[in-house]
């Protein structure tokens, strides 16, 4: 289940809201992702160059072989789904199999009703993507719709006579769990810890997980493992030329974190923020890594 930002996690109170915000998020993603072809519609809008401008898992491939990605996928592109469409190259094929195991696993999470789960930093990326796209939706339909109406004053109703919570705050509470759309993080305080998934992801994916490795990981709070684990979470094995090793996040993490010190406010000099972060992991090539 999901684990909210406020509220103890000792308790019954805490273990109801999050169950409720947990299954309407599974039902958020079961409404827009079931198929490859929901994958392939994803990915055309929102990360394609034709839907974007530039392919947000531009170099991917280099990192995560071919061989990872299901038949299914490769098939589905074949298909005609739109009158015109651009080819999907093997950066978009491996990205979309990429979005399939994150969906299907931030799904997993929801669902496991034993432990309570953050969202790693791409998975945050994709929730702020999935509630945006429901509140466009919502926007163009009657807004919350009759079952949602329900099921807020349903959750409301316990919230003031189970859990003793004061009524207006009860309902405000209930929508904001039973609404995927009253989610984002200008919208509630219960869902994001903070934004950094948009500055890490503004780019690309492969410049996300660079940047995180090349010390703005350690300044945002961000260690080695939590970038290893948006692949080893979602079954992929490490790609260390991409990553880099342990040891070298460990020396640009400091040497990140003594620039910082030099820009006593990064917004006043934008430039010199960007350049902390903007080089290229390397790998020694006399350290002997996992796979040598």
């Amino acid at each position: 289940m999901f684990r909210l930002t406020e509220y103890s996690e000792e308790g019954r109170l805490y273990e109801y809201i999050s169950s409720v915000a947990s299954q309407t998020i599974i039902d958020a993603i079961d409404g827009r992702i079931n198929t490859v072809y929901d994958i392939e519609e994803v990915y055309r809008m929102y990360f394609s160059e034709e839907g974007q401008g530039r392919d947000f898992f531009e170099g991917l491939s280099l990192h995560i072989p071919m061989k990872n990605v299901r038949p299914a996928i490769i098939k589905c592109t074949e298909e005609p789904l739109y009158a015109l469409r651009g080819e999907i190259g093997r950066d978009g094929l491996v990205g979309m199999e990429l979005l399939w195991r994150k969906f299907t696993r931030m799904r997993e999470k929801m669902a496991d009703p034993a432990e309570y789960y953050t969202f790693d930093l791409f998975e945050e990326y994709l929730f702020d993507l999935m509630i945006g796209f429901y509140q466009f939706l919502r926007e163009q339909d009657e807004y919350p719709d009759p079952e949602t109406k329900k099921k807020i004053a349903q959750v409301g109703k316990k919230l003031k006579t189970t859990f003793k919570i004061e009524p207006e705050y009860a309902m405000e509470l209930a929508a904001s769990l039973c609404c995927i759309e009253r989610m984002r993080i200008d919208e509630s305080d219960l869902f994001f810890w903070d934004d950094d998934f948009a500055v890490v992801f503004r780019e690309t994916f492969v410049d996300g997980i660079r940047s995180i490795t090349n010390g703005l990981g350690a300044v945002l709070g961000y260690g080695y493992e939590d970038a290893c684990s948006i692949f080893t979470d979602a079954g992929f094995s490490i790609p260390l030329m991409l990553t880099g090793t342990r040891a070298a996040y460990d020396v640009k993490s400091e040497l990140a974190k003594d620039a910082m010190r030099k820009i006593p406010n990064p917004f006043d000099e934008p430039d010199e923020w960007d350049n902390l972060f903007n080089s290229d992991v390397s790998i020694d090539p006399d350290e002997e890594l996992p796979f040598s």
